[in-house]
């Protein structure tokens, strides 16, 4: 048989093994085997190894020849068979299930694009090598020894128990729940960690979808919810536990095996420490979202403040021209024509009258406000009447600092002076109470 054919028929290995399936469950051995998958595909591999090494050349190789040179070409699966010798598979069952085997590969080269005579001739290399292996398994069953087979049985039956009792331990000591069930989701057994959260009379016997909170009524809808091998997490029916699921067909292992094995990690307090960051989490952003709400409304008012200033420093300066403009009016129209007669005039009298005239020219100077200046305000210089006037309207001193665009230790200064020249030093009075009843004018520049 060729190598193209031979990897053809490797490439259709899932095809193979669902109609062998099929063909030893219509046989009635498939209920009886102990073949694992992998067993089923070693062996399926270890035919065409044996139709490569019996039959390669061209033409259908005479039976006679084949057996008489066999004895690498069957090795192998001479092997496999007393393999399942000492499992306790009976000869009839074994070449039975042999059987199915080649009927399955036969149907498989049917299906295969080749002409007519490449079937027929490859059909027949595949009977002759399978007759070649039967002659061969048959012959060495035969000679097989009563005794040695009883003690190849003790020992294997005693390494099947050590097995045994290995995964017994391992399904016992696991912290996970392991539940076994049926192809139809019944639960038929369950591990000792599994008491804790449920009795098992009130699972054996019952669909384990019972014991969740699944909306499903059949393992078909089961299967669609949550495909196998993949972790899903699920709650428990009252809801106080939450796990990870993960669904494991048994076929897997054992194509005769049927049902599934779920493994259930309880992941409880995991989700509690996950809800309880979230819920942090959530008010931490809160927190951050009103803290940043008083920011801005503290921009808001610091941009009203300063606005405010803005504008008590446009007042005031417009008040400054005015008394400019009010002086020099002053004192061009009346100062300086008195001046002028006292220097011509050259009688002491009336010079004395001309120099009342300025006295009150003088006086009337600081007149038309709301409040006439007294001697002590008369003291101060235009920067301490300004820092005068921001301390009626309220400003402390680093808002007069920062709209005066001078040094906070400056304003202190200021404030301790204009307290000595209005005679507060040392006295229990406010500095702000006591200019709220005056009138404070820019003078002249410091």
């Amino acid at each position: 048989m060729s190598e193209t054919l031979l990897e053809q028929l490797n490439a259709n290995l899932e095809t193979f093994l669902t109609t062998w399936t099929d063909h030893m469950r219509e046989a009635g051995y498939l209920a009886h085997t102990t073949a694992k998958r992998q067993d089923c595909i070693e062996s399926f591999r270890g035919v065409l190894e044996s139709i490569r090494r019996l039959a390669s050349q061209g033409g259908v190789p005479a039976f006679a020849p084949m057996l008489k040179h066999s004895e690498h070409g069957v090795r192998y699966m001479l092997q496999s068979a007393r393999n399942h010798r000492l499992r306790g598979i009976t000869e009839g069952m074994y070449l039975g299930c042999f059987k199915t085997l080649i009927h399955s590969l036969e149907e498989m080269v049917l299906t295969l694009e080749l002409s007519a005579d490449a079937k027929l001739e490859a059909v027949l290399k595949i009977r002759r090598v399978c007759d070649v292996l039967e002659t061969v398994f048959v012959g060495d069953w035969e000679q097989a020894l009563a005794h040695d087979m009883t003690a190849q049985l003790q020992e294997v039956n005693r390494q099947l128990t050590l097995k045994k009792n290995r995964y017994e331990n391992i399904f016992r000591s696991t912290s996970d729940l392991v539940l076994l069930t049926d192809e139809l989701g019944l639960i038929s057994e369950a591990n000792p960690e599994t008491e804790k959260y449920v009795s098992s009379e009130q699972l054996l016997g019952r669909p384990f979808w019972g014991f969740l909170q699944l909306d499903c009524r059949d393992m078909a809808q089961v299967l669609e919810a949550l495909p196998v091998d993949e972790p899903h997490e699920v709650r428990s029916r009252d809801g106080r536990h939450v796990f990870i699921l993960r669904l494991v067909p048994l076929s897997k292992v054992s194509l005769a095996a049927q049902g599934y094995m779920l493994i259930l990690s309880d992941i409880t307090l995991l989700v509690n420490h996950r809800r309880e960051l979230e819920r942090r989490v959530e008010q931490r952003t809160a927190a951050l979202s009103r803290s940043q709400d008083l920011l801005r409304r503290e921009k808001a008012q610091t941009d009203e403040m300063n606005v405010t200033l803005r504008n008590v420093m446009k007042s005031i300066e417009s008040d400054r021209r005015d008394l400019e403009q009010n002086i020099s009016r002053k004192i061009s129209s009346h100062l300086l024509p008195a001046l002028d007669k006292i220097r011509q005039e050259p009688a002491a009298g009336v010079r004395a009258s001309y120099l009342d005239l300025i006295r009150e020219q003088l006086i009337s100077l600081t007149s038309g406000f709301d409040a006439e200046l007294d001697a002590g305000m008369l003291k101060l210089s235009r920067t301490e009447l300004s820092i005068c006037r921001f301390i009626q309207a309220g400003c402390s001193s680093k808002e007069i600092s920062e709209a005066m665009n001078l040094a906070f230790d400056t304003i202190r200064t200021h404030r301790k002076n204009i307290r000595r020249k209005l005679g507060l030093q040392g006295k229990d009075i406010n500095l702000h109470s006591f200019l709220a009843s005056r009138t404070c004018t820019p003078s002249g520049e410091v």
